[in-house]
């Protein structure tokens, strides 16, 4: 009979496990659950496990909205333009590469702060200026001209101080 208790404690504990990386709705204030069992990891399989008896059915319903969406993205790069606002597409990346080598070819040309600024402002990409800092040290070497290297340190130093 102990033996049977101690399996059926098992189980049970091992239904109640909540995976890693998955959200567990009884955190929340008003205490929901979620079972997830030995089956395969994601979203679908983790949301198809919720228990049916609910204290919360509209947390479920919110994770299930949540997860439906992020589900049918027709491919990962789609949801770039949501978060950072770049073109979709696998060439994005060299895109802003591109407009940054132009900009900083233009500023070490005219010398003209405001106007990089304002392009680097417009490629609307926070998460790329750690691109811009590294191609301006590159053309800084590349160019190999005291002016380009002094333009490149004050471009680099008022957008630091503009921050």
């Amino acid at each position: 009979m102990s033996g049977n208790t101690h399996t059926t404690q098992s189980d049970a504990q091992a239904q109640n496990i909540t995976r890693p990386g998955t959200r567990n709705l009884s955190d929340s204030s008003s205490g929901g659950s979620v079972s997830v069992g030995n089956s395969s990891s994601g979203i679908g399989s983790a949301s198809s496990l919720v228990t049916v008896n609910m204290i919360r059915p509209d947390l479920a319903l919110q994770a299930l909205n949540r997860a439906e969406s992020i589900l049918t993205l027709r491919h990962a790069f789609s949801r770039l333009e949501n978060i950072w606002g770049v073109p979709a597409g696998p060439k994005a990346t060299k895109v802003l590469a591109k407009r940054i080598r132009r900009l900083l070819k233009s500023f070490i040309d005219s010398n003209d702060i405001d106007e990089a600024t304002e392009a680097l402002l417009e490629l609307d990409a926070p998460h790329f200026h750690h691109e811009l800092v590294f191609q301006a040290i590159v053309m800084a070497i590349e160019i190999s001209t005291q002016l380009a290297r002094e333009r490149v340190i004050s471009l680099l130093s008022e957008l630091c101080s503009s921050v």
